[in-house]
């Protein structure tokens, strides 16, 4: 892939906003919500850069498959410096081409995707079966999800799945009704 990209689809902790803003100085203003279809985001990749524990070593990774579809953030232009510093902090992953007609905004967002448009996504980064995903990561995640609206973070939640197949909506519930249990023990009288 040359330097001649033209936008990105981020999909991970690049949903959260002060990793973007770590990453592309004023990029909220530049993003755009979309749904892509012919892919499918999975809690896989070995992290590379982050602190794990056991089998919590699981970041997102991406790849292509029909009849599925991830959401994300479309920065439709980026410079041959931020393109630079997108590539370095993949470390890991490959880049696939994402055509424009798999590219969807979300109704109520006001920007196109142009037809000219070169825009590539990080995918097939080295995975495992059996591991799950970084709590922290997650958190990081979810909270980013959440922070583009509530259609965005349900659709977040349903798009994803865990190398058991499970959804990232059940695995999430789950843990949350397992911490409630927890929290709920503890708080008892004697």
């Amino acid at each position: 892939m040359g330097r001649n990209l033209r936008g990105v689809i981020v999909y991970g902790s690049l949903l959260a906003p002060l990793e973007l803003r770590e990453w592309l100085d004023g990029a909220e203003g530049r993003a755009t919500r979309v749904k892509v279809s012919g892919f499918e985001r999975v809690f896989d990749a070995e992290a590379e850069q982050r602190e794990t524990s056991g089998t919590r070593r699981a970041v997102l990774n991406l790849y292509e498959s029909e009849g599925s579809w991830f959401n994300g953030l479309l920065i439709p232009t980026l410079d041959p410096s931020e393109y630079e510093a997108y590539v370095a902090r993949e470390t890991g992953y490959e880049f696939a081409e994402v055509g424009t007609d798999r590219i969807t905004p979300y109704v109520d967002e006001s920007a196109t995707v142009e037809a000219n448009s070169e825009i590539i996504v990080a995918v097939n980064a080295p995975a495992s079966n059996g591991i799950r995903p970084i709590p922290s990561y997650l958190e990081n995640c979810l909270n980013g999800a959440g922070y583009w609206g509530s259609e965005f973070y349900d659709d977040f939640l349903d798009s994803t799945r865990l190398t058991s197949g499970r959804s990232l909506r059940s695995y999430v519930e789950s843990a949350r009704r397992e911490r409630s249990r927890s929290e709920s023990k503890t708080k008892r009288p004697l």
